[in-house]
């Protein structure tokens, strides 16, 4: 098991090898990991890299994916609740010559207790987040494949006209925001979306 903010150290010792390790999470917020690469190997040594995944507590449900990295690199922001997960590190390419054998490595992970950040599963109308009335709102990403979807729910007291604000984080790459991002706004118990905009790459209103 790792202790939330303790480097633990690895390294794979054959090309078919795999790590696994667990750790609890215990603040509501949002998680991160930093992997660090042994600063004295070389490029030929960390050949194709490795394959990082964190799974939830049942070990089966992936919920994030980095794949092929060869330098060290601080994941995104993952804002799940409080519990158990796992890390599964593997070789990117599992034959001989290609894979980072014997290359070590050290994984961290930080835990930060945050208020107004989306609470996975968030991912059907029934366990949408509610997004905070004292500022209207909410930080969330997204996860490992383009089948994550956030749902988030407001209420209006009067008859209102909405405006929905679509925020990039700054640092957000190209690649990383691909076909970019579709909002659909809802009224309660209805299928039909009263509002949608689809393949928002940039910030939008």
């Amino acid at each position: 098991a790792i202790a939330v903010g303790e480097a633990v150290t690895g390294q794979m010792e054959s090309t078919s090898d795999t790590d696994w390790y667990s750790f609890e999470i215990t603040q509501q917020g949002y998680f991160y990991l930093d992997f660090e690469v042994d600063k004295y190997a070389t490029e030929s040594q960390i050949n194709n890299g490795w394959d990082l995944e964190v799974y939830t507590s049942d070990g089966q449900n992936m919920i994030y994916q980095w794949t092929g990295f060869k330098d060290n690199f601080t994941s995104k922001k993952m804002p799940y609740e409080p519990g158990q997960y796992y890390i599964k590190i593997k070789n990117d390419w599992s034959l001989s010559g290609y894979a980072p054998v014997n290359v070590g490595y050290s994984i961290t992970v930080h835990e930060q207790a945050a208020t107004g950040w989306e609470s996975e599963f968030n991912s059907t109308r029934k366990t949408a987040n509610p997004i905070p009335t004292d500022t209207n709102t909410i930080y969330a990403t997204v996860g490992k494949n383009d089948k994550d979807g956030d749902w988030f729910s407001f209420g209006v007291a009067t008859r209102s006209i909405v405006t929905i604000d679509l925020r990039y984080d700054g640092r957000a790459t190209s690649d990383e925001r691909g076909n970019g991002l579709s909002v659909e706004l809802f009224k309660e118990n209805e299928t039909t979306a009263r509002s949608s905009a689809t393949g928002r790459t940039e910030d939008y209103t």
